[in-house]
């Protein structure tokens, strides 16, 4: 469900926070990429409509929240913005905002990974 994927990214965070902190970070460095992030594995549950009926609204929220934030278009504009908050002095704070917002989807794709589903829909570890 990708969440090893944002363990990676979680981790790239940490090391642009700590190149921006020790000044040494070049501009095209800053950079944020969710090109790993693949949801395929759900599109014939979604297109079928079978993945709202296995969820129901509330995990079915929390997924696509996830999906909306970590996908390539919103990698561009966080890199955008990224940048921009970088030349006014204030990037690490942007980097930890995108850490937590980032931890609070994944808690909710945990959430769904941990409950029991109905009518058996099972999902990976991670």
């Amino acid at each position: 469900m990708n969440l090893d994927e944002y363990e990676k990214l979680k981790e790239k965070l940490a090391n642009l926070r700590q190149l921006i902190s020790a000044g040494q970070v070049d501009e095209s460095e800053l950079l944020i990429t969710m090109e790993g992030f693949d949801f395929s594995a759900m599109n014939p549950l979604i297109q079928q409509g079978f993945f709202h009926y296995m969820l129901g609204a509330d995990k079915t929220k929390k997924y696509f929240a996830f999906v909306r934030f970590f996908n390539n278009n919103n990698a561009k504009v966080l890199t955008e913005i990224l940048r921009n908050q970088h030349q006014a002095g204030k990037s690490i704070s942007f980097l930890s905002y995108i850490q937590q917002e980032g931890n609070d989807l994944a808690d909710g794709i945990s959430e769904i990974r941990e409950s029991k589903l109905r009518r058996g829909l099972m999902l990976g570890n991670r």
